[in-house]
């Protein structure tokens, strides 16, 4: 919730970075928000997930459009070193595939959710079989974007790199 308020109140606070006040009390009221809706129906609740799960979809292929139209253009001044002092050991894509499934902890929660699945033997490999593919690309598909659209002192300096 922590990273929602950041990106939520980042364009309402243009060329600084928002009150750490502003965002801790949008991360407050968005836990709120999500636990008053998880007890009053978990249906709901599901349907607000998948309708969620879309639209920050959409989101990611906006940008991965957008970056896809700049690289066309011919902004590739970031790209140009891209991999420069880095290594391509075995240790290295492990760590960085390792880091991915960090990041998309859905492969571990789907665990935890087990006993609410239709058909778990079947639905849990092929969740964990879709995710993690699917969340991998998107990531590298948006950091492309993001290298794009941007020198890497902006993406260090940038608060939410998103907005």
């Amino acid at each position: 919730t922590l990273s929602f308020a950041e990106y939520a109140s980042t364009p309402f606070y243009p060329g600084c970075t928002p009150p750490l006040i502003v965002t801790k009390c949008l991360s407050a009221a968005a836990i709120v928000i999500i636990v008053s809706v998880n007890c009053f129906s978990v249906r709901l609740a599901t349907y607000l997930q998948n309708f969620f799960t879309a639209a920050k979809l959409f989101i990611i292929s906006v940008i991965v459009v957008a970056g896809i139209v700049l690289l066309a253009q011919g902004n590739t001044v970031t790209l140009s070193n891209a991999f420069n002092g880095t290594s391509s050991s075995f240790g290295a894509y492990g760590l960085a595939f390792y880091n991915g499934l960090w990041a998309y902890d859905g492969w571990n929660q789907l665990n935890f959710i087990t006993e609410e699945l239709k058909d778990p033997c079947r639905n849990l490999p092929l969740a964990i079989l879709i995710g993690i593919p699917l969340v991998s690309v998107c990531y590298m598909l948006i950091n492309v974007a993001y290298f794009t659209a941007m020198t890497t002192t902006e993406l260090l300096l940038s608060p939410a790199v998103a907005v």
